[in-house]
């Protein structure tokens, strides 16, 4: 009869009967196979994402259907803790989902399996995909996941901001400048006093820390990323020049000085730009009803004479954990998530993530933006942004908790407590001396 581990014995299985959550290490077994109705997966996709991606499943596998049913759990925060709890636990989650830079840690765990043998088994193609979204889940040329999910950065414009200060803002492929940034946030800007009630520029990736590099077409790391490069002049400039726009010029929202966060501001109307993610835009529209401006998206900002500009990229994906009841039942909700239509009907509307398959850039989805903002989010700005995007280095890389404490000490440029050269000379020391380069 086939049946699922029970926790007691699972954990015997592991060694860990008797030890508590050891979670370092953690090598886990593999439950016994079981037919299972529901495969429930966690997730940290808001209600508009959410709301898209079950209907779909819906669809797909009917809930009165006596099948499969899909059952999204949403996780506000603690994920990761709570994802691995669920694994030990006696009701393990048949799919995992998290972001490309994340699966390191996995396989450090031992708690995923490849799925080469599901993809020869049903000749599922993987043609259509995006080379650089599938090698994200690649390793030692085993693939682990499937992914139609990609996060990218742009720009957002409050138009009707601009429109009163008198400029002009880009069209969603021109290209433009950090000098152009600076000049427009400062116009952009309106105080009360010694209050700022408008800002001209915030952004919500501060988190990314090379983005900023990117943007002046350098790189955070070496090729192998066992040196850090965040020293190098070019990345100190644009560091230096955000900095100045922070505190000298006042136009700017300095990353944690504000309890709102710079997407909630724009979304007041009170910010003019704004450089954030893509899955900005998907929000926005499911926000629709509170926002009484037009806005518009764009290209980021490039670095003046700059031959080079990268958009750092990832990509979110699905992964079946070895703690799995039933491995075939969560393989087939993977396809479905992996499907062309998933890619067009729920990527693309509920999160307006750029495509990872390749025929979804070319499907008519595009042409719903005419009628629905951002009218610039066009095939040709998808193009032009996944033209200019690079996967994050961090990808494929377990970065120690000395790597992770010397990154965050960036964050002392945005509170000023030290110069941007300062700081990202110190922080690169630490970098590479942490990466053993």
């Amino acid at each position: 009869m086939n049946h699922k581990l029970s926790r007691r014995d699972f954990l015997k299985t592991t060694g860990l009967a008797g030890t508590g959550l050891a979670m370092g290490g953690l090598g886990l077994a593999p439950a016994l196979a079981q037919s299972s109705e529901v495969v429930t997966i966690p997730t940290w996709w808001g209600p508009h994402e959410l709301e898209g991606a079950q209907a779909f499943m819906d669809a797909r596998f009917p809930p009165d259907g006596g099948g499969i049913t899909v059952q999204y759990d949403y996780i506000g925060s603690d994920f990761f803790s709570k994802v691995f709890t669920s694994l030990v636990g006696d009701d393990p989650y048949d799919v995992i989902t998290f972001n490309a830079y994340h699966t390191p840690i996995m396989l450090d765990r031992n708690v995923i399996d490849p799925i080469d043998d599901l993809v020869e088994r049903d000749g599922f193609d993987l043609s259509d995909f995006d080379d650089a979204a599938l090698a994200e889940w690649t390793y030692d040329g085993k693939l682990y996941g499937m992914t139609n999910d990609r996060g990218a950065f742009h720009c957002y414009f409050n138009v009707d901001l601009f429109e009163e200060a008198g400029i002009t803002p880009p069209s969603s492929t021109d290209t433009w400048t950090w000098d152009d940034l600076r000049e427009w946030a400062k116009a952009l800007t309106k105080t009360d006093g010694d209050q700022v009630v408008q800002y001209g520029y915030g952004s919500g990736s501060d988190w990314a820390y090379d983005l900023l590099p990117g943007l002046a077409g350098q790189m955070a790391f070496n090729e192998d990323v066992t040196t850090s490069l965040l020293d190098n002049p070019e990345t100190i400039a644009l560091l230096d020049l955000y900095q100045k726009m922070m505190h000298e010029d006042g136009s700017t929202v300095a990353p944690g000085s504000l309890q709102t966060g710079a997407n909630e501001l724009f979304l007041a109307g009170q910010l003019g730009i704004l450089l954030d993610g893509t899955w900005q835009a998907g929000y926005f529209r499911y926000r629709s009803g509170d926002i009484n401006f037009t806005w518009d998206v764009g290209l980021p900002p490039r670095v003046a004479g700059s031959e080079n500009y990268y958009i750092p990229n990832f990509t979110g994906g699905w992964v079946i954990p070895k703690t799995a009841p039933d491995r075939d039942a969560s393989w087939e909700v993977m396809k479905a998530y992996a499907s062309p239509e998933f890619a067009t009907d729920v990527m693309f509307v509920s999160l307006s993530s750029p495509p990872v398959r390749k025929s979804a850039l070319e499907q008519a989805g595009f042409d719903q933006w005419p009628d629905n903002q951002p009218q610039g989010m066009t095939r040709e700005f998808m193009s032009a942004l996944l033209g200019n995007g690079i996967s994050r280095q961090e990808i494929g890389h377990l970065f120690s908790s000395e790597v992770n404490a010397a990154l965050a000490k960036i964050a002392l440029i945005y509170s000023n407590e030290g110069s941007a050269e300062a700081v990202l000379t110190e922080v690169s020391a630490e970098l590479t001396a942490a990466l053993g380069g």
